[in-house]
């Protein structure tokens, strides 16, 4: 099961209010402001709980999380936010393409991708070397498709030479 990080802004609405981690435990259970069942959390590690609903694995800020007795509370039904990650993959195949620009957290360019194939991507770094990741390396950041390193750091990884 594939995990996402979903920043749902809407999820501070409707009443959620920050949680404490030591009061969400993996196995809580997360319900929607009517009770119902939205997921299960697996892990919480810092200000991030990553929940499990019946389609999707993914990590939600816990200040989206509101604390009720032992559930956690959000202010999404489970079809809304299964419908929210459904929307985050479809962007994400969508940006995934020849041509795309990749960025660095920073905002910094690592390159372009010059192919795509099932489960590898293919980046072209400034220095015209190409490294290949894996499709999972990507997510979606502000500028546009983002992965967690550097083109300096890529290159420092590739073999001297070539």
């Amino acid at each position: 099961m594939k995990r996402y990080w979903m920043a749902f802004s809407v999820l501070a609405l409707a009443g959620a209010a920050p949680a404490l981690a030591q009061t969400l435990a993996p196995g809580a259970a997360i319900v929607d402001t009517k009770g119902q069942p939205v997921g299960t959390v697996v892990a919480v590690n810092g200000d991030v709980a990553t929940v499990r609903t019946d389609r999707h694995e993914l990590r939600m800020p816990l200040s989206s999380i509101r604390v009720d007795k032992t559930n956690g509370v959000v202010a999404m039904t489970q079809a809304e936010l299964n419908a929210g990650v459904d929307q985050a993959i479809a962007k994400m195949a969508a940006a995934i393409a020849p041509g795309a620009t990749i960025y660095d957290p920073a905002g910094g360019i690592v390159g372009t991708i010059g192919a795509v194939e099932a489960d590898l991507v293919t980046v072209r770094l400034p220095s015209t070397r190409e490294v290949r990741l894996p499709r999972n390396s990507f997510s979606m950041g502000r500028l546009g498709l983002l992965v967690g390193t550097t083109a300096a750091q890529m290159e420092a990884q590739l073999p001297q030479g070539g």
